[in-house]
């Protein structure tokens, strides 16, 4: 509340004056709403825009859902405390006047009542989330089972993506029952009739020590005592076996939204380099695109929308909903053994599919990432000397870094390019129907995957080439999204993030709003978010993302600490804030664990590039390869600046640094201060105890 007060200038907008300004006029009645008596024209403008933000402008935008994940609540609730405010501002000023005095007190008047109404507002909105949630959900502390772990999948996990094209063989497993319907649409997305596969006639119910599964799927207790953290003995749900499952046919599914001749050429390049014994359809999905898709592609000479070999088949949303219900329409539509979500502007090289096929028949529960590339628009095919990139981690502000290292096993993909089988597509329940916009629904798929019995793996040999958005404006978005904004980020959290959703770094959203994840959890037995992160506890603990110690860095000379303002700033050491907070990051590469670099406390910015105007801030890049980010903290108290062999120092109450041997006396040597245990790490260490992680799952890969 307070930072978009302040960033939207809200607190200014409640009365006309800024502190050192008091020419207000004789009567300040008249500024109440939208008029001004001021002799300044520039200060009139101003006041009618500030008050139009407030009182139009921003409302509005929130209830069309234009401000993304900013709840519209606060808006409102912000609105409704200018109103008050400027009412104040009519009862403390009757008769009008102008004097220093007057102004302080009509200001500071309008101005606590601000606040004091803001706290009652949403303490209110707080205790009616709380009773919503205590009469729909049960008691407020009350907890799901956790989740069990299937002896085979400790198999599946450890076993590296197949190099053969050869199907391997193994012991077939008796089949739990089938998966429930395929998640309903959001009320308000579009209908789109499609053909529907007819679902598999329903198994007896299953027996799996001291717990009962009816055919229905959900499951009772037998023994009426407390449950343990996990029972690592027990299967997951749904049809599929951990053992191999051929897959021979692909359904590509684009969604398009005013991607114009991107989507044209996409549709083209993938037909053309998809065998048609292969290729079960191509799925447009024309996302509320003016003029429809279908038409482009009618007025278009190569006729794609005809060629029988291209199977191009087309749904349509008549208003542009978002990304996540475009996939979810085509992904309910599929009828190939695999769906490939891509992109609607991506371009495939020869023998894309080959790995992907593989990798899946292999484990029907995998998820698969190609090679991605950059695309060149002016040839639509792959740029020369490309990037290649397929992995991505998951952040604790719910947001996703791109990164590398050897393991062909992805924490988290980036959305545009995966592909997965269509049984285990529809038993994660494909994506959160309630999601609208853009982002947010990679996380939710790639927590679904490794938490309910799946994994996600990459293709190197799959190359496919995306077009990024550039400063190009061919990549420009020429869309905008008509469905009431989400908060996706804060979905993802209050759905997984269970133990960890004190650490979420992000605008949260309450858990009965999640609701709808419910059914596919219990019904495949998903685990907590502590057993992501201890499965890629090399990228997590050894990478530096939890760290063990958070601290002030501060010179044992002078007394001062660094902060992350500028570049190599120093603060007294009795100042507060989180800026003045670090951690080491990281992978040490000599050494296969932490740390290898300095990196900001709760955030994803590590120390990098130190030039002569000081040191800079980027991205970190936890697998350790980056060389600008490799700062040694040594023993004597030292920081190493990479290979050079430059320590750090203060010079002139600034950061610089110069060669080790000739430091002075005392000169260079840094300690830590007012050091903790951070929050996040604190919480995974509990968790992996009270699960014994390490005990019951002794050859779990870290990576």
């Amino acid at each position: 509340l307070p930072l978009v007060a302040r960033q939207s200038s809200l607190l200014q907008s409640l009365y006309p004056w800024r502190e050192g300004d008091y020419s207000s006029p004789p009567n300040l009645r008249g500024q109440v709403f939208l008029f001004s008596a001021s002799s300044s024209p520039s200060s009139y403008i101003k006041l009618i825009m500030r008050r139009l933000l407030v009182f139009v402008i921003l409302p509005a935008a929130a209830i069309c859902g234009l401000l993304g994940d900013v709840d519209q609540g606060i808006v409102l609730v912000l609105l409704a405390c200018s109103c008050i405010a400027l009412a104040v501002e009519l009862l403390f000023n009757q008769s009008g006047g102008s004097t220093k005095k007057q102004v302080k007190q009509q200001s500071g008047h309008s101005c606590l009542l601000f606040w004091l109404t803001s706290l009652v507002l949403l303490t209110i909105q707080a205790a009616v989330v709380l009773v919503h949630h205590t009469v729909q959900l049960g008691t407020p502390g009350e907890h799901h089972e956790a989740p069990p772990v299937s002896a085979q999948e400790k198999a599946v996990a450890s076993r590296p993506p197949q190099k053969s094209l050869e199907i391997p063989t193994g012991r077939e497993e008796a089949q739990p029952p089938p998966p429930p319907q395929a998640l309903a649409a959001s009320a308000s997305a579009p209908s789109v009739a499609v053909e529907r596969v007819p679902p598999r006639p329903a198994s007896p119910g299953l027996k799996v020590k001291g717990r009962t599964q009816s055919s229905s799927g959900s499951w009772s207790e037998s023994d009426g005592g407390t449950l343990p953290p996990l029972d690592l003995s027990l299967p997951f749900g749904g049809t599929l076996p951990y053992t191999s499952k051929e897959m021979r046919t692909v359904s590509l599914v684009f969604p398009c939204a005013e991607e114009r001749s991107n989507a044209l050429n996409t549709v083209d390049r993938f037909c053309e380099r998809t065998p048609e014994d292969v290729l079960e359809e191509i799925i447009v999905v024309d996302d509320g695109s003016k003029p429809p898709l279908q038409e482009l592609f009618q007025k278009d000479s190569r006729r794609l929308d005809i060629n029988p070999r291209c199977k191009v088949k087309f749904l349509r949303h008549e208003e542009t909903i978002g990304l996540m219900a475009a996939k979810l329409t085509g992904g309910k539509a599929a009828l190939g053994d695999v769906i490939a979500f891509f992109d609607c502007h991506c371009s495939p090289n020869v023998g894309w599919h080959k790995e992907i096929l593989q990798q899946i028949s292999a484990n029907p529960r995998r998820m698969v990432v190609p090679a991605i590339t950059d695309l060149d628009l002016d040839i639509f095919d792959e740029s020369k000397d490309s990037q290649v990139n397929a992995k991505c981690y998951l952040t604790f502000d719910c947001d996703f870094k791109w990164f590398d290292d050897d393991s062909d096993f992805i924490p988290t993909i980036s959305g545009g390019l995966v592909v997965m089988g269509r049984e285990w597509f529809n038993m994660t329940g494909g994506f959160d129907e309630e999601m609208h916009g853009w982002g947010g629904e990679n996380l939710d798929q790639s927590l679904r995957a490794w938490l309910c019995g799946g994994e996600i793996t990459r293709a190197k040999s799959s190359r496919v080439a995306h077009m990024w958005r550039t400063r190009d404006p061919r990549t420009a978005t020429r869309y905008h999204v008509r469905a009431k904004g989400t908060n996706n980020r804060g979905r993802v959290a209050a759905a997984w993030f269970d133990a960890f959703s004190a650490v979420y770094r992000g605008s949260k959203v309450p858990a009965s709003s999640v609701s709808n994840y419910d059914h596919v959890k219990k019904r495949l037995h998903c685990r907590p978010l502590s057993y992501f992160l201890y499965r890629f506890r090399r990228v997590y603990v050894g990478g530096g993302i939890m760290a063990t110690q958070a601290f002030r860095i501060r010179d044992k000379e002078s007394g001062l600490c660094l902060t992350k303002a500028g570049k190599g700033e120093v603060c007294d050491a009795k100042e507060h804030g989180r800026s003045h907070v670090f951690q080491l990051g990281n992978v040490d590469k000599s050494t296969g664990k932490c740390c290898s670099g300095i990196r900001a406390y709760q955030s994803n910015d590590c120390w990098d590039l130190f030039d002569r105007s000081g040191i800079h801030w980027y991205s970190c890049d936890i697998s350790g390869s980056n060389g600008n980010q490799q700062y040694a903290w040594t023993p004597d108290g030292w920081i190493v600046k990479g290979l050079d062999g430059e320590c750090l120092f203060l010079r002139d109450k600034k950061l610089a640094k110069k060669d080790c041997g000739d430091l002075k006396d005392g000169e260079g040597v840094w300690e830590k201060a007012n050091v903790i245990e951070p929050t996040e790490y604190r919480i995974y260490r509990e968790e992996v105890a009270r699960h014994r992680y390490e005990a019951l799952l002794p050859d779990l890969p870290d990576n």
